[in-house]
Order: C-alpha cells, then sequence, then structure tokens
C-alpha cells in the first residue's frame, strides 16, 4: 500500500485488529474493481481502500494506452479484456463515520486521504449510518459493489446487512469484521483446546439470507484469525447474481473444453484477441 511508516502509524490502532483486514480489502478493490464502495467506520482501511482505488485507476490508464498501440507490452496485453481496459472507471467509496468511538483515527485518514490526492474517491459522511444511511444509498448513481462494516457488535452487523442487502449489486461483496469468537471447545480425541468458532448470531444470518426473494443467492465464507482472542477475523458474504441473470455460457463440457483450447491456440500463435468475445 501507499503509506509511509509514519502515516500507517497514525492511521492504524493495534487495538482495532485490522492490519490483516486492510490487506483482503486492498487485494479485493484491485480484484474486482468496484464503482461503489461502501464503509462503516472510518480508519486504516478507509485508507487501503482509497490506495487501492488509486493503482486500479493508474492501471487502467496504462492498460488502455497497451490495448490502442500507444505502448508496446505483449505479455500484459494478452492478459487483458480489451473492453475492460477502455471502459471508464470512476470509483467513489462512501464512509459512514459518527464519531461514536473514541479515540478515532477519522479525522488523520482524511487529512491524509487528502494529502495523497485520495480525497477524489471520497465521500465522507458525519453521520450515524441508521440515521441518513438509507436516504443516501437511494441517492446513489450505482449500486453498491463492495460494503465493509467495522462499526458495532455482530448483532448490529446483522442490522447493517439487513439494511444494505436491497442496495447491493448483483454481483457484490460485503465484509464484517470480528465473526468468530476464541473459546475453549471440545475436539474430536475428547481433549480441550482453544478455537474460534464463529458467534451464534452470524451463524443465524447465514441461515437466514441464504436465498432471496429477488432470484440472488448468497455465499459465506468465515475467515478466522487464529492467533487472535478478539478483534480478529472476517466475514465474506458474496451476493449472486440470481438464475435470471446468469445464464449458461456453454451447452456442454465438450463445448467448454474446445472453446478453452481455441483460445489457448489464439494465444501461442499470437492473433488478435479482440476477436474473442467476453
Amino acid at each position: 500500500m501507499n503509506l509511509t511508516d509514519h502515516e500507517r502509524a497514525q492511521a492504524l490502532r493495534t487495538g482495532m485488529g485490522t492490519e490483516n483486514v486492510g490487506s483482503v480489502l486492498e487485494a479485493l478493490v484491485k480484484m474486482t474493481r468496484p464503482t461503489q464502495l461502501l464503509e462503516i467506520g472510518a480508519g486504516y482501511t478507509t485508507l487501503c481502500m482509497l490506495s487501492a482505488l488509486s493503482d486500479v485507476a493508474a492501471e487502467l490508464h496504462r492498460d488502455a494506452q497497451i490495448v490502442q498501440g500507444q505502448i508496446d507490452d505483449p505479455e500484459r496485453q494478452s492478459l487483458l479484456i480489451p473492453r475492460v481496459a477502455l471502459t471508464p472507471y470512476h470509483p467513489s467509496l462512501t464512509v459512514f463515520e459518527d464519531f461514536s468511538v473514541q479515540p478515532s483515527a477519522a479525522d488523520r485518514v482524511v487529512d491524509i486521504a487528502q494529502a495523497k490526492g485520495w480525497d477524489a474517491y471520497l465521500n465522507f459522511v458525519s453521520e450515524n449510518f441508521f440515521d441518513d444511511g438509507p436516504r443516501i444509498l437511494a441517492d446513489l448513481t450505482a449500486a453498491v459493489d463492495v460494503a465493509w462494516l467495522d462499526a458495532g457488535d455482530p448483532i448490529e452487523d446483522i442490522r447493517f446487512v439487513n439494511t444494505l442487502l436491497p442496495y447491493m449489486a448483483s454481483d457484490s461483496w460485503i465484509l464484517m469484521h470480528e465473526p468468530t469468537l476464541t473459546i475453549p471447545v471440545q475436539l474430536a480425541d475428547g481433549t480441550t483446546a482453544v478455537r474460534p468458532v464463529t458467534v451464534p448470531v452470524v451463524r443465524q444470518l447465514i441461515r437466514s439470507t441464504y436465498d432471496q426473494d429477488d432470484g440472488s443467492r448468497i455465499e459465506f465464507v468465515v475467515m478466522p484469525e487464529v492467533h487472535k482472542v478478539r478483534q480478529g477475523g472476517l466475514l465474506v458474504i458474496h451476493k449472486l447474481s440470481g438464475p435470471e441473470v446468469l445464464q449458461p455460457v456453454f451447452d456442454s463440457m465438450d463445448s467448454e473444453v474446445k472453446a478453452l483450447q481455441r483460445l489457448l491456440r489464439t494465444q501461442d500463435t499470437g492473433d488478435d484477441l479482440s476477436t474473442l468475445k467476453f
């Protein structure tokens, strides 16, 4: 991430436990290229996502030049989908921070973002999410692609999720901090050990939101941090498009294999990949 050691120390409070989560969020932004992002609770992770958005914008600018023939980089070009490289990218991160939890690093985060020039991506809302969140979400120009929740206990997080889901894009991600509780558990061999387990309220969330009324489906992954007693772990919620949106690309596995072979042959011979449909 593009932070100096001093800037990182200003933004990252060890007791908040987001030192590993920040890297996950940064990677998710770079891989999924979200347009509309939402964060509840400002801090170190705000800078991780802003830094990633800045990197994506710079990478897209160079990729567009490669696709248009202005930069000669055949190895990079072999990886790219031209349509994506040439699509304008104007992301926005909306952050809700009501300063109810002190001490807060939010002010320092905003100062660092401004100094880095990342504030162009930042929409900072100094309000409680439940007071103004639904109104602001309804006014957004696009559905939310990535939402990161780091404010409140697991019960409050479920309220966040239930409020957010109608505003999430058809292929989107919600991430929640601290979905596990580290307690003594009995192992299969009869011995006892301390292990992180998914808290009951999160298990209930998984059961209650698996299928959506609009036909979309929800996938869940609980990622524990096995070395922590508290402020550890990550719940990843992936909202998938409904069956009316996701149509089979191939009629059979045989045709899929043939299409893959065609693609590989095209890459081997150096032919123009722009004729392939993505």
